[in-house]
C-alpha cells in the first residue's frame, strides 16, 4: 500500500518516463541558458537523455558527444549531473524542493557517500554550517583516508610533466594544440580551457584511446597518461588545484 509520498513519486516516475527525449533535449538546453532553473532540473533532463541511452534518438554515440556538442563539457561533467540526479531524486526519493537548501557542489561530494535518506539527511543538516573543503576533509576521515591519493576530477587537477626537455616539448605543444581545437569546436577562448579538457580531447582525436562506454572520469586520464609517457618516454603525474568556489 502507498503512502501519499510513494503514490506521488510513482505518478512522477511514470510522467517522466513517458516524456520522449526531445522533450528533456530541450529543458537540458533551456537549464543551460536560464540562470532562474536551478542546477537539479539541469541534471534531471540530463538523466533522461542518457536514460536508455536516448541520446542515440538525437543522432549521438555516447552522452559525450551530446554533452560536448551542446555544453562544451567533458563527459564526466554531464555524467556527474547524471549521478547527482540519479542518487537523491531517483533513488532517494528527495524532491528538487527538499534538495534546494543543498548547495549543488555539496551534493557532488555526497553522491558517492550516502546509501539511503537516513544518511542523507543526516549529512545535509551536518553540512549547512560546512564548506565543501570541510565536507571532503570530513568524508576522508569517517573511511580513513585522510592521506590516500584524491579522486581524479578535471575541473580541479593540473597535469604536471618530468622527464626529457625534448619529449616535454613535444607533450606540452600537442597539450597547447588539443586545447586550441577544443577551444575552436566550443566557441570559446583557449584561456577558459584547461589542461584536462585539452587532455580528454587528446585522448578521443589524438590517440584514440576515450573509453566510450566508461562511466568512470579517470579512464581517459590513466590510459592518456601512460600512452603518452610510452611514446616519449617521460612521467607525466597530475597535482590538485585548490578551489573554493561551489559547482
Amino acid at each position: 500500500m502507498f503512502n501519499n509520498n510513494e503514490t506521488s513519486a510513482v505518478v512522477q516516475t511514470i510522467e517522466d518516463s513517458a516524456r520522449d527525449v526531445y522533450y528533456w533535449h530541450e529543458l537540458a538546453l533551456k537549464s543551460e541558458n536560464d540562470k532562474s532553473l536551478s542546477n537539479l532540473k539541469h541534471a534531471e533532463a540530463l538523466f533522461w537523455v542518457n536514460e536508455n541511452e536516448n541520446f542515440r534518438k538525437l543522432g549521438y554515440r555516447s552522452i559525450q558527444e551530446y554533452v560536448f556538442k551542446y555544453f562544451s563539457r567533458s563527459k564526466s561533467w554531464g555524467v556527474k549531473l547524471i549521478s547527482i540526479h540519479k542518487k537523491f531524486r531517483e533513488d532517494l526519493d528527495f524532491t528538487i524542493k527538499e534538495l534546494e537548501h543543498v548547495t549543488f557542489g555539496k551534493l557532488a561530494l555526497l553522491v558517492g557517500v550516502v546509501s539511503d535518506r537516513e544518511e542523507a539527511e543526516s549529512w545535509f543538516e551536518r553540512a549547512k554550517d560546512m564548506t565543501q573543503a570541510q565536507i571532503a576533509k570530513a568524508i576522508k576521515l569517517e573511511k580513513g583516508e585522510e592521506n590516500s591519493l584524491e579522486e581524479v576530477d578535471d575541473d580541479t587537477s593540473k597535469i604536471s610533466f618530468a622527464g626529457p626537455k625534448e619529449a616535454i616539448e613535444v607533450v606540452q605543444a600537442s597539450l597547447r594544440e588539443a586545447r586550441q581545437e577544443y577551444a575552436n569546436e566550443a566557441g570559446r577562448a583557449v584561456e577558459d580551457i584547461i589542461d584536462f579538457q585539452g587532455l580528454e580531447y587528446m585522448a578521443a582525436h589524438f590517440l584514440s584511446v576515450y573509453d566510450m562506454e566508461s562511466n568512470d572520469p579517470s579512464v581517459t586520464l590513466h590510459a592518456t597518461l601512460r600512452k603518452l609517457e610510452a611514446a616519449h618516454g617521460i612521467k607525466l603525474t597530475y597535482t590538485k588545484i585548490t578551489q573554493n568556489e561551489e559547482v
